[in-house]
């Protein structure tokens, strides 16, 4: 039992540092505008929100600046909100786990955790998930290949 409770923290602190925050996902987009060498010169304080950063257009920066932004610039900065947006996407479907980690979990009993984790804790199907397994190992299992897809890439 000491070695189930220990595997079980272990899958917790792992799955739980996967999950990516605004502020790394922030720091994403001014990786990709430091990655094409092109600084653009948007005044941070104008910009307080990633909505806003995700609406800014270059008619938007001139007025800000007073600069016309060139064509490369107007990439760079289409480029980083696409992959903010992106980044975002991903953060709000929750995390995806493969199919053979889902089944392998499902067997072993395991995969009311990695609802949970994906759920981000909320909702109920993880608990449905682990009362079934805890009742009867059956009916766990047909529910957590029922609801594979969900969860799965």
């Amino acid at each position: 039992m000491k070695r189930y409770s220990i595997l079980l923290l272990v899958f917790v602190f792992v799955f739980s540092t996967v999950k990516s925050n605004a502020s790394t996902i922030i720091s994403a987009a001014n990786q990709s505008l430091l990655e094409s060498k092109i600084e653009l010169s948007i005044p941070k304080d104008k910009i307080e929100t990633i909505e806003q950063f995700l609406k800014l257009t270059p008619k938007q920066i001139e007025k800000m600046t007073g600069k016309k932004l060139s064509l490369k610039e107007v990439v760079t900065l289409k480029i980083a909100q696409k992959k903010l947006k992106h980044e975002l996407s991903k953060q709000a479907e929750g995390q995806k786990f493969s199919k053979g980690v889902w089944i392998l979990l499902a067997i072993l009993g395991w995969c009311w955790l990695l609802m949970g984790i994906s759920d981000d804790w909320r909702g109920s199907k993880w608990v449905t998930n682990l009362i079934l397994y805890v009742l009867c190992w059956l009916p766990g299992l047909i529910h957590s290949l029922v609801h594979m897809d969900e969860y799965t890439e």
